[in-house]
C-alpha cells in the first residue's frame, strides 16, 4: 500500500460521515500519515440540519460549532489511533473551489 503523507477527508453531517471516518481509521493504521485534513464547505451561514436542535440557543459563531462537532466526531472514531496533525477546516463557497483553492495553498 502507498504511504500517504497528508490524507483530506471531506465531512458533511450525514451518516456517510461514519463510514468516511472508519475509512480513514483504517488509512491512519496502516500509512500513518504526517496530517489529517478534515473539510466542511457550508454554502451559507447557518448550521448544517442535524446540528440545529444540539445547538439552538448557541452564542458561538457558526463555523466554531461546526469545528468543534468535526472534532468530537474525529476523536470518537479515530481516538487513540492518532498520533498524528489533525486539522478540522470550515470554509464558506463552492465546495469544489473551496477545496481546490485550499489544497493548492495547504498541499501544494
Amino acid at each position: 500500500m502507498a504511504i500517504f503523507d497528508k490524507i483530506i477527508v471531506g465531512l458533511d453531517f450525514t451518516p456517510m460521515d461514519d463510514t468516511l471516518l472508519r475509512y480513514t481509521r483504517m488509512l491512519v493504521q496502516e500509512t500513518q500519515p504526517e496530517k489529517l485534513y478534515f473539510f466542511y464547505v457550508i454554502n451559507e451561514i447557518e448550521l448544517p440540519e442535524p446540528l440545529k436542535s444540539k445547538h439552538a440557543d448557541s452564542n458561538q459563531p457558526i463555523d466554531e460549532i461546526i469545528k468543534a462537532e468535526m472534532y468530537e466526531r474525529i476523536y470518537h472514531q479515530l481516538g487513540q489511533l492518532i498520533r498524528t496533525e489533525v486539522q478540522a477546516e470550515v470554509y464558506q463557497g463552492d465546495v469544489t473551489d473551496s477545496l481546490l483553492d485550499w489544497s493548492n495553498t495547504k498541499i501544494a
